[in-house]
């Protein structure tokens, strides 16, 4: 996996105030109700999770030939994939899992040729 630089994360700070979002790090409270994960290597791209309504936005932030990819599992081998394909592309999913769990998101770049990129996994309460 690539080594995301200081700079990098400054810069991904700094863009992210501005877009008027924040992060969360996976072990952040079960209060807070909006979480953020990113991948950075050969795919570039993010994702947010609305907890109170289960909404997860999918962003594919670099023209790299991948899209990308989260794939959501909670309890009892329930399963949910939400995709964004195409530099500057977004795409909206909307769950509906159990609440009073931990969701692991799992957030990867994937091509058309089947090819998957290393992946970052975050754990936030629904």
């Amino acid at each position: 996996m690539k080594h995301t630089s200081h700079r990098t994360m400054v810069r991904f700070a700094v863009a992210l105030a501005a877009a008027g979002g924040f992060a969360v790090a996976a072990a952040g409270s079960a209060q807070a109700s909006s979480y953020m994960g990113w991948v950075n290597n050969e795919a570039q791209g993010n994702f947010t999770f609305e907890s109170s309504s289960q909404t997860l936005t999918v962003r594919d932030t670099r023209a790299d030939g991948y899209g990308i990819e989260v794939e959501v599992a909670g309890k009892h081998s329930q399963y949910a994939f939400c995709k964004a394909v195409g530099n500057g592309q977004s795409h909206t999913c909307h769950l509906s899992f159990p609440k009073d769990q931990t969701l692991d998101f799992t957030i990867y770049g994937n091509n058309f040729h089947g090819s998957m990129t290393d992946a970052a996994s975050y754990d936030f309460p629904v």
